[in-house]
């Protein structure tokens, strides 16, 4: 809600999905499914993670309100009123957008950036490093791309 996406579940998989296995099977690679993005694991840490303050999230917003980051806001919910949800994720996201998304969500509300995307980086990382085989398809949502590059730079070179 805080970026006005309104009531979307973006836990529903969609054709990239179909798409990745088709690719995996072209190339020969097995498919590994790892899970949800919002897995029990990240519920958990959630659930256990005790430090969402509201007040604080409203002092940011204040502090942001007369910023660039207001622009951008309703560039980006102007967006997204003009497509709708699907179409803007489908085609107006792009690494740029990706990243601003990331970052308002460390501005705001940072434990839930920490557990739902750092975090999950690791364990998608840790997961993907130990999977055997000459070819390996991976498909990851956008916003787990850079850290999990970070993790495999920082490994392998």
């Amino acid at each position: 809600m805080h970026f006005g996406f309104g009531n979307v579940d973006f836990t529903r998989p969609g054709l990239e999905q179909k798409f990745a296995c088709e690719s995996a099977e072209k190339v020969g690679a097995s498919l590994e499914f790892m899970g949800a993005e919002a897995c029990q694991k990240s519920w958990q840490r959630l659930m256990h993670e005790t430090r969402f303050n509201l007040p604080e999230y409203l002092l940011k917003r204040f502090q942001y309100h007369t910023t660039f980051y207001s622009d951008e806001m309703i560039s980006m919910r102007s967006k997204l009123a003009l497509v709708g949800p699907s179409a803007f994720t489908e085609k107006c996201v792009d690494s740029y957008t990706v990243n601003w998304f990331i970052q308002c969500t460390d501005i705001f509300f940072p434990k839930l950036k920490k557990i739902m995307v750092d975090e999950k980086d690791e364990d998608l990382f840790r997961q993907i490093d130990k999977s055997k085989g000459e070819k390996i398809v991976v498909l990851v949502n956008q916003w787990h791309l850079e850290g999990i590059e970070h993790h495999w730079c920082h490994r392998y070179g």
